[in-house]
């Protein structure tokens, strides 16, 4: 059963996304190296989902490979916005904390996921709000 930090974390990636791009109809894909650990492993490198579609299937069987492609999507996104270069799953994770701020977040420690199994983006937000 997912805790309620992993619940915070998934319902604040698809407000994060949908915040970047409310287009719901844009394709994603997964790709070689996205595949996750944990629940919902249902999806397979080539796969392509709708965003809605991905948004659900965080939600239904709980897919962290759909939140991994979510993530790499939309940090690409931004990072195209703003004519960014770095690793676009550590953006969307920048992203994310700005948008648990504007939401008042007291959440004080997230652990992200990336898509490399061993790897994890850790994210401090303080009481006061400050990213570390």
């Amino acid at each position: 059963m997912p805790s309620r930090a992993d619940c915070f974390v998934k319902l604040l990636t698809i407000i994060t996304a949908l915040k970047i791009h409310p287009d719901i109809t844009l394709k994603l894909t997964m790709r070689e190296g996205e595949e996750t650990p944990g629940s919902g492993n249902n999806l397979r490198a080539g796969d392509t989902l709708t965003l809605w579609d991905a948004l659900h299937n965080m939600l239904i069987p709980y897919s962290n490979v759909s939140a991994t492609v979510v993530a790499r999507t939309m940090g690409e996104r931004l990072l195209a916005l703003e004519g960014g270069t770095g690793d676009p799953s550590q953006r969307f994770v920048q992203q994310m904390n700005l948008v648990a701020m504007s939401l008042g977040s007291s959440m004080n420690h997230l652990l992200v996921h990336t898509h490399e199994p061993d790897k994890r983006s850790d994210v401090l937000i303080d009481d006061g709000g400050t990213l570390y």
